[in-house]
């Protein structure tokens, strides 16, 4: 299992329960597991995750919800972005380049991770850049080796 030198303290149930308010989204259960043991952080080694049909990408950060707004800040993050992400979408991790990761919080989607290649290196047939990446955060975490 990947190790995180922390960006926050773990959350407790009650500060979990305050940012899905302020962001009015309801966290996966395992997503809200990793905010209340990691709470974000940044790999201890260099992590990467497959993107299916286009390669590997290098895990930068995971974002954490913390006690003061900062560019690893879970919401800090989200509401510099979220006009330009889909509804139901949060920004949950990035790589070195500021690629996304997002977690679909509604639909049929609810709980996948997608990689978001917002420099455009990466397009499908269809012209979109968002990629699945797993279909859990937990598989997500799984997901994660070392190079």
């Amino acid at each position: 299992m990947t190790e995180f030198n922390p960006c926050f303290p773990p959350l407790t149930p009650t500060s979990l329960e305050a940012a899905e308010h302020r962001l009015n989204v309801s966290f996966p259960a395992d997503y809200q597991e990793f905010l209340r043991c990691s709470n974000g952080g940044v790999p201890l080694t260099y992590q990467y995750f497959p993107v299916a049909n286009y390669g590997d990408v290098m895990l930068g950060v995971l974002y954490g919800v913390g006690p003061e707004r900062d560019n690893l800040d879970l919401e800090q993050v989200h509401s510099t972005l979220s006009d330009s992400l889909p509804p139901g979408y949060l920004v949950v991790g990035e790589d070195p380049g500021g690629n996304l990761l997002l977690l679909s919080t509604i639909g049929q989607d609810a709980g996948r991770v997608w990689f978001w290649d917002r420099v455009g290196l990466w397009v499908r047939e269809d012209g979109q850049n968002t990629f699945p990446v797993a279909t859990s955060f937990a598989k997500f975490l799984e997901s994660l080796r070392m190079e």
